[in-house]
């Protein structure tokens, strides 16, 4: 099923390895013109010949062997065991796939369980309980509650030291405890100047409304004495709780600091932890599929394919050896290696010769004189 004439080449080498030709040889009779000795996958190696066809996909197996009828038997054989190996090739392929797939998702579960196991330990060293989301939130919360209490007490602080500010009756006026008292008197006033209207100066009526305006008047009178004493205490008070609000909030503003701080952390470590689980799903999604194609190969439904488009047949006659035609070439090709040897020898022959001849040097004659004194 794959195109190119390299992988073409390649599978015809599969199919005359050794591998493929012991299962065939096993699967068959053993051959009758081997002896008890002979290696019957040797003598396939031998026998058979691969060979791809140009431009097809198509590879031509060939045996050449004394007995054509093991030949045809071994030829089918190698087919059949060919296909086999394919099958075992591709489950084995898939099944590495498979295990592949496995072992990624058990690191991911690895690395999601160390993720899990840091975020448990960054919350108990924190003192956190829940996420350090929920943390914020409710600090947070704290801190908008502090800052309207601060708020409160600074607008009432600032209410008392107005009304003091003003002194003298208003003063009086504005505090709720004068003016009740004031609302007291006149309505004591108005009951004595009524009952006088029709009663005697010592009348109990009277006198009893005389007294009652005497005691309001003077509980009015100390009061407007105590007013302005008591709005400064009261001052006073408001600003140490102030104060004590305020150091509250910077305490609790600081913890706001550490505590983003965390969050920001545990926010990373939940995304890693995200996205380990979200890659762990998707292997496992992956996983189905590859188990769908490792039943699929083991099944041989899958991979590299090959399908028999001739069947082996004897041959119409011998192919080897022809008599007729190998005498005339026998010694057609012996007269030819001799005439080639004659002309060597003879040119040789000529080479000595000429070399003889022209290092003999015929004899001379020579004069010596020797001077004595």
């Amino acid at each position: 099923g794959n195109a190119g004439s390299a992988f073409v080449a390649t599978q015809a080498e599969v199919m005359q390895s050794e591998s493929v030709l012991a299962d065939a040889v096993a699967s068959i009779p053993r051959a009758a013109h081997l002896d008890e000795d002979d290696d019957a996958v040797a003598d396939a190696v031998e026998a058979v010949q691969a060979s791809p066809i140009s431009g097809t996909q198509v590879v031509a197996l060939g045996y050449l062997g004394p007995d054509a009828n093991h030949g045809v038997a071994l030829l089918e054989a190698i087919v059949s065991a060919y296909k086999r190996a394919l099958g075992a090739a591709e489950a084995s392929v898939q099944r590495e796939k498979l295990q592949a797939k496995q072992a990624e998702i058990d690191v991911l579960e690895i690395e999601a369980a160390e993720l899990e196991a840091n975020l448990d330990v960054m919350r108990k060293e924190n003192g956190t309980f829940g996420s350090a989301e929920d943390t914020s939130t409710a600090q947070a919360r704290v801190l908008q509650d502090l800052a309207e209490q601060m708020a409160e007490v600074r607008n009432q602080r600032i209410a008392l030291e107005n009304r003091l500010a003003t002194g003298g009756d208003q003063l009086a006026i504005l505090d709720p405890a004068t003016r009740s008292l004031q609302e007291q008197l006149w309505a004591a006033e108005a009951d004595l100047s009524r009952v006088r209207l029709s009663l005697t100066e010592r009348h109990p009526a009277v006198e009893a409304a005389q007294r009652e305006v005497t005691v309001l008047r003077r509980q009015l009178a100390a009061n407007s004495k105590k007013t302005p004493e008591a709005l400064k205490r009261d001052i006073a008070a408001s600003i140490g709780l102030e104060k004590e609000l305020e150091r509250v909030y910077d305490r609790e503003r600081a913890a706001m600091g550490a505590i983003e701080r965390e969050r920001r952390e545990e926010s990373l470590l939940l995304a890693e932890l995200e996205r380990v689980r979200e890659l762990s799903n998707i292997r496992r999604s992956e996983l189905l599929d590859q188990r769908l194609l490792t039943r699929l190969a083991e099944t041989g439904e899958i991979g590299v394919t090959a399908r028999l488009i001739e069947r082996p047949s004897l041959p119409a006659g011998a192919a080897w050896p022809r008599p007729k035609l190998l005498l005339p070439m026998g010694a057609l090709g012996g007269l030819l290696v001799g005439f080639v040897i004659a002309v060597i020898s003879l040119q040789r022959e000529r080479e000595l010769s000429r070399s003889a001849e022209e290092a003999w040097v015929p004899p001379t004659r020579a004069r010596a004189g020797v001077e004595i004194r």
